[in-house]
């Protein structure tokens, strides 16, 4: 068995199929299925169902995923022990990222990590912070950027990366003096209780007694803040959770007292401890500190 054949299976797990898996391996739909064929035959099993078109992973197929990542994690470190200087990562890293953080943070950091490790395969996505903390625990990501939750599973760590103020954007037409006012009497754009910012935008409101006058409920920052833009509503925004300059009609304005949120890197507990986990939370870390002006500028 070649440790390219679990790799291939992993991808196809990831991507959900035969096409896609090859799409991303760079290589042709019947090479990944020859892969296949061939483990089935070497193990004795059968790890998809090919009554469906394109197969799907059967049972077994999902149970030996969830091993393979393992051998696979295990291999890429010894390699990495093996053929790598002491300072140099050698091996793959799935990561998943809260969406402000994919577009505010996630680009510098994985620019450092090829500049400093071009050994390191990294694969990111984008995803709300629930999903995300599912993928980590059921071993699909190695780590993941999210919103801390209000309880962490016993076999998950978290390391922070910021805390962030939560401020209030509104187009300059809407602003009143008296915030608390604002927030009452002027159309609210919320975030999904999906998210966890959502939730503690609400959470902050309760606590303050206000009520908002809700017009929408939206998942996506940037869709959120284009209607504001537009002098729609008003919103509650992470504050470093945009690429989108305040130019022209836009305002941003500070809530007295502050909400914040943490934003941290999760891991499985037998995961924190390797090297490529803690290369990841710092680098996130530090380029986290060098937007807010509390690093230093990399060399």
């Amino acid at each position: 068995m070649a440790i390219k054949h679990l790799k291939t299976l992993i991808m196809i797990a990831e991507c959900g199929g035969f096409s896609a898996a090859a799409e991303r391996l760079f290589i042709t739909q019947s090479a990944v299925s020859l892969q296949m064929k061939a483990l089935e035959e070497e193990w004795r099993v059968t790890l998809f169902d090919r009554k469906t078109r394109p197969p799907v992973l059967n049972r077994q197929g999902w149970m030996l995923v969830r091993r393979a990542r393992i051998v696979v994690e295990q291999y890429d470190a010894l390699k990495a022990a093996a053929g790598a200087p002491a300072s140099e990562l050698i091996g793959s890293l799935r990561i998943g990222v809260v969406p402000s953080a994919a577009t505010d943070l996630l680009p510098d950091v994985l620019l450092r990590l090829r500049h400093a490790h071009p050994g390191l395969t990294t694969r990111a996505e984008s995803g709300l912070s629930a999903e995300l903390l599912f993928k980590v625990g059921q071993g699909r990501l190695d780590a993941a950027v999210v919103t801390e939750p209000d309880r962490l599973d016993v076999g998950m760590v978290a390391d922070l990366v910021r805390q962030e103020e939560l401020k209030l954007f509104a187009h300059q037409d809407l602003v009143l003096p008296d915030l608390d006012n604002m927030l009452s009497t002027r159309p609210f754009i919320r975030f999904s209780n999906a998210m966890g910012v959502g939730r503690i935008v609400d959470e902050a409101l309760r606590s303050r007694g206000i009520k908002v006058n809700a017009i929408l409920e939206l998942d996506s920052i940037e869709a959120i803040l284009g209607m504001v833009h537009l002098g729609l509503g008003i919103a509650i925004i992470p504050e470093h959770s945009t690429s989108r300059r305040l130019a022209g009609p836009l305002r941003e304005l500070s809530l007295v007292p502050p909400i914040t949120r943490n934003l941290v890197l999760v891991a499985r507990r037998e995961q924190a401890e390797q090297p490529a986990i803690g290369i990841l939370s710092e680098t996130f870390r530090s380029v986290a500190g060098r937007e807010v002006g509390t690093g230093p500028e990399p060399r």
